[in-house]
């Protein structure tokens, strides 16, 4: 009978393994030669998936329970839950990419485990390892991928056997585009389903069959990454509450109040973050343990002196809503601050616990990718300054905007500032200001949802005429928003 082995072409982020003398760092970190000879052990042959009674092909579903026993997870103590895929490459080494470290957390956060299937609970099969030491490639390159491969190296060793053991590594020199290119591969991960969310109920690792485009088909020169496979192993999955749905506005009216106060509980997702009891910027629920605010809302303020005010209208009135501990702060790797301007001014609130949605308290949906927004008219919510030299109002307010054009927003006095990545709004008489910052524009589509398009960043003082706010452009950071909040419950986005 036939046996299909297999090996490890590819690391999560599409790095072609035998590219950028991956084999020979791998050799230099262990301390000696890889062997590919068949190891005396009776369950330690490599790349040899468990035989199940179907031979069914599966694509982007879920697989037998341990049918690739190779796969392992990275585990994020604090998250309690698993952060990224890797692959068993011996006794004491899993592989992986080195952006699980550089953007999801540090090594002593860092668990791993084997023998896993269901990334929602664990079983007696599955073994959680500490961690040693890390090898990120030296020549990593966060901004264009490059060598994004990283070996993790565990406290003690695996002991396999039917439903652990490794993957075999190719041969020096495979050059796997050349030897398969335009042929089927597979991919493993537990990541998104077809519709990018993923229920509780399907946690278990999944499988896709993919095709390893050609060199020349690639869109990019990028001869150490792999086409198709990165569009689809870069998806994450995101948990989803099926009995809740964002965007779903409260109180008893959808009127717009131009600059004025808002009915009560309107926007329910839009939050109060409070320094040392003051008002200090807004945020925005966006799941049931994140909020979406701007960088330089906490960049430079110890995160222990915040908290976060949800379900409130009038924060001045102690029963209204209630106070959330915040567990971590998540500055963009990227941030920069001068005088004038913020660029990447994005960051991440997570609560220290899950909040309860209810019809004061829920998130706004995320927008959609591709989305343009340009001559729509958007609303801003906050508690800001009424008045340039005023103080914070009392009461959330509401102003209606309308979103410029990149290039109209380039032609105005500080428009060498900008970056694509950016987004500008206006109207006579009526923007953010002082203590709105971080808050959210928001667009209402036409199905009545609120979807959070920006966050108020920076401007030239408060309604000035001809000078529009800025904004962070949202659908420019949507991995990092998923990636980054990706164990919070998301509401169902119908």
């Amino acid at each position: 009978m036939l046996q299909m082995h297999y090996f490890i072409l590819i690391n999560l982020s599409c790095l072609i393994f035998g590219h950028v003398n991956t084999l020979s760092w791998y050799e230099q970190v262990h301390g000696h030669n890889i062997s590919h000879e068949r190891p005396d052990h009776t369950h330690c042959e490599c790349g040899k998936k468990n035989i199940f009674l179907s031979s069914r092909i599966i694509g982007g579903r879920e697989v037998f329970e341990n049918e690739f026993p190779w796969m392992a997870g990275i585990i994020s103590v604090n998250r309690s839950r698993i952060i990224c895929g890797a692959s068993i490459i011996n006794d004491r080494y899993v592989i992986t990419a080195a952006h699980c470290t550089v953007y999801g957390f540090s090594m002593n956060d860092m668990k791993v485990s084997v023998g896993v299937h269901n990334s929602c609970k664990w079983d007696a099969r599955n073994i959680i390892f500490s961690v040693e030491d890390t090898f990120p490639h030296p020549n990593y390159n966060r901004e264009t991928h490059f060598a994004d491969i990283m070996l993790v190296k565990l406290v003690m060793s695996i002991t396999f056997n039917k439903f652990v053991r490794p993957i075999c590594l190719p041969k020096f020199g495979f050059d796997a585009v050349v030897r398969y290119g335009g042929q089927s591969v597979s991919a493993l991960g537990w990541g998104f389903s077809e519709n990018h969310f993923l229920f509780n109920k399907e946690c278990g690792l999944r499988i896709v069959d993919l095709t390893l485009f050609k060199r020349s088909e690639c869109p990019t020169d990028v001869s150490t990454l792999l086409c198709e496979a990165c569009a689809q192993i870069h998806r994450l999955h995101l948990q989803v509450n099926p009995d809740c749905e964002c965007g779903e506005s409260g109180g008893i009216s959808n009127r717009i109040v131009g600059g004025k106060i808002t009915i009560p509980h309107i926007f329910p997702w839009v939050v109060a973050i409070f320094y040392k009891n003051k008002l200090h910027c807004g945020g925005t629920l966006i799941n049931n343990q994140y909020v979406l605010t701007a960088g330089h809302c906490i960049r430079w303020v110890d995160y222990a002196d915040l908290s976060v005010g949800l379900g409130m209208h009038d924060i001045k009135n102690p029963n209204e809503g209630y106070i959330a501990e915040i567990d971590e702060i998540i500055l963009h790797e990227d941030f920069e601050s001068d005088e004038l301007h913020d660029v990447n001014d994005i960051a991440l609130i997570r609560l220290q616990h899950p909040v309860e949605i209810d019809e004061n308290v829920k998130p706004a949906c995320l927008p959609h990718k591709d989305s343009d927004y340009t001559g729509k008219y958007v609303k801003v919510t906050g508690w800001g300054r009424v008045h340039i030299r005023g103080e914070p109002s009392q009461f959330l307010r509401q102003a209606t905007l309308k979103v410029m054009s990149f290039e109209v927003c380039k032609n105005t006095s500080f428009g060498e500032h900008l970056t694509e990545s950016m987004m500008c709004a206006y109207n006579d008489n009526t923007d953010a200001c002082q203590g709105d910052s971080g808050g959210p524009l928001l667009n209402q589509r036409a199905d009545g949802k609120y979807e959070i398009i920006g966050i108020v960043s920076w401007g030239v003082g408060c309604a000035d005429p001809g000078i529009p706010g800025v904004y962070v452009k949202n659908t420019d950071y949507l991995n990092w928003i998923k990636y980054h909040s990706r164990d919070g419950i998301y509401c169902v986005d119908r």
